[in-house]
């Protein structure tokens, strides 16, 4: 992965929820919209070139008539709208659902699909696209981007989702991709921070870490140049990953003392990936193993209290 395709692809994350629903619906925020021809205007194209091109009425009109009909399709026309390899469709049963997926990538067939499934609530669909989840009802008339609360429990069921999809995106990075601080004792508790030394509350944080690791908590790191790829920042946290003491050199370039400058294969490209999938607007970027995202500081006795009344997720 390049740098300039990492620097857009956290770009398009960051951009998504926006992109999507103004592009196509002319909304913001939790919004149910009747996604009309007259309504839905047309995809621009950005310099990032992250909107998709938006299929005409003319398009919509022809596969909303052919789901009416019933029309059959073949393994091999499915073929062409398949998931990645590494998605996954759940919850879709019978044929009637395939085809509200190949509906789905009709009208928006930029938009890449991680997942696709019944969603929580009769009646719509569940889409799990760049670490965000949209709904979308069958006939592909309406798209609903916000949160489902069950009222009964007090249960926000969008957000228990989204943590297990971010945590199982920031897990499956592998702890050999993250720079890991071991707590003194196992106890098989973590957070996990995204962070950059040219900030003041992620050098705060670190200044109370053993807090966390006398109280059997890891720190996992994940790299993020706030000022972005191919600056200094960068650079810093690149010659901290090369050192050959790495945890000693993020401790004395969060403590204010010189950088040593080295070079090497690190996966800084790759985080600074997944804070866009993940949606980060600043760091620190905490998340707790049991899913819970703290946005900002917060004292690491907290933190501590927090893992100590929580489980990790499964």
């Amino acid at each position: 992965m390049t740098k300039s395709r990492s620097s857009q692809r956290f770009l398009s994350g960051a951009l998504f929820s926006g992109v999507l629903v103004s592009a196509f619906l002319g909304l913001s925020g939790i919004a149910l919209a009747q996604a009309t021809d007259e309504a839905a205007p047309a995809a621009q194209a950005t310099s990032e070139k992250v909107i998709a091109e938006e299929v005409t009425a003319e398009e919509a009109t022809a596969e909303q008539a052919e789901q009416s009909a019933g029309m059959e399709h073949s393994q091999q026309d499915m073929g062409a709208h398949a998931l990645p390899a590494d998605a996954v469709i759940t919850g879709v049963v019978n044929e009637d659902h395939t085809l509200v997926y190949e509906a789905f990538l009709a009208r928006f067939p930029g938009v890449p699909v991680e997942a696709f499934s019944t969603a929580p609530f009769d009646g719509l669909f569940e889409v799990i696209t760049e670490g965000r989840i949209i709904y979308v009802d069958a006939a592909m008339t309406t798209l609903f981007q916000g949160e489902i609360i069950d009222l009964e429990t007090g249960t926000n069921m969008t957000e228990s989702r989204l943590s297990g999809i971010h945590m199982g995106l920031i897990n499956a990075m592998g702890e050999d991709n993250m720079l890991v601080y071991k707590a003194k004792k196992d106890t098989g508790r973590s957070i996990t921070v995204f962070t950059d030394i040219n900030c003041g509350y992620c050098r705060l944080l670190h200044s109370e870490i053993d807090t966390l690791l006398n109280a059997g908590v890891s720190v996992r790191y994940l790299m993020f140049p706030r000022a972005g790829l191919d600056t200094d920042s960068s650079m810093a946290l690149e010659s901290v990953w090369c050192d050959d003491d790495p945890q000693g050199a993020m401790t004395s370039a969060k403590a204010g003392e010189p950088i040593q400058q080295n070079e090497c294969e690190t996966p800084i490209e790759q985080h600074y990936a997944l804070a866009g999938q993940v949606g980060l607007r600043g760091t620190p970027l905490i998340y707790l193993d049991d899913g819970t995202v703290i946005p900002g500081y917060r004292e690491a006795k907290v933190l501590v209290e927090m893992i100590d009344t929580s489980k990790p997720l499964e």
